[in-house]
């Protein structure tokens, strides 16, 4: 498991693709879609999850 997920709502997003989400029929909702698009950016940079906030800009990603 990545060291950045921390609960099981965060690993059930994590561990949930596109593909299996729209044959649910369930909806996400903006809160999912973000912790989801967070989820791939902190992985993505090698960044705990803490510092990937809605409000953090790619310019302030780049110093980390």
């Amino acid at each position: 498991m990545p060291p950045f997920v921390r609960t099981v709502g965060e690993l059930t997003m994590y561990g949930t693709r596109f593909r299996e989400h729209v044959s649910s029929g369930y909806s996400w909702s903006h809160g999912d879609v973000t912790l989801k698009v967070r989820l791939i950016v902190a992985e993505a940079l090698g960044l705990p999850l803490e510092q990937v906030r809605p409000e953090t800009t790619f310019v302030e990603l780049e110093s980390c």
